[in-house]
């Protein structure tokens, strides 16, 4: 889904939509009227769900205060487990090995009750998602070895074909 703010967005918001609401914080009961996107997007997701388990669900946004890439998961698997800790933190382990942008220490792994709202806590525990995320791109740039550098179009290209790449990778340590 390309974009669930397209409304805000047009206006000029990044963070709310043209009702003024945060869509973010919607997806426990989104009104359809009230909240379209997040709304429809959770109707596909249960669809989903019912078919088959669901691997992945990343939610992208942009950070006004840190730097570089990184990740926020939830602290544990959705179905918990022994290696429960682990296996939540094991994609983004694999994704900071490929790309130079993110940054495997800023990323946390905890479950807030401010956040309960949010599509990636919703989607880990409604739909029993272990790598739900939210990925975090700085709107200023990041970290290269002793230097700041702005992010490029390149950048994020590559942070996308990077993500693929982790992602094939982290399903065949899984088999």
């Amino acid at each position: 889904i390309p974009c669930l703010n397209p409304d805000g967005v047009a206006k000029g918001n990044y963070r709310s939509s043209f009702a003024g609401v945060d869509l973010n914080r919607q997806w426990i009961l989104p009104n359809e009227f009230l909240h379209p996107t997040i709304f429809h997007a959770k109707k596909e997701f249960e669809k989903l769900y019912k078919e088959r388990p669901i691997l992945l669900y990343c939610d992208l946004h942009g950070h006004s205060r840190k730097q570089n890439s990184f990740i926020y998961g939830c602290n544990r698997a959705a179905n918990g487990g022994f290696n429960s800790w682990t296996k939540v933190r094991l994609l983004p382990r694999i994704l900071a090995r490929n790309n130079c942008v993110f940054d495997i220490n800023a990323c946390k792994f905890k479950v807030e009750k401010s956040k309960m709202g949010t599509g990636r806590i919703v989607v880990w525990k409604d739909f029993e998602v272990t790598n739900s995320f939210t990925l975090e791109n700085s709107f200023h740039g990041y970290d290269y070895a002793h230097d700041f550098k702005e992010f490029t179009i390149s950048d994020f290209k590559k942070l996308g074909a990077d993500i693929i790449l982790s992602l094939n990778l982290y399903q065949k340590i899984l088999i």
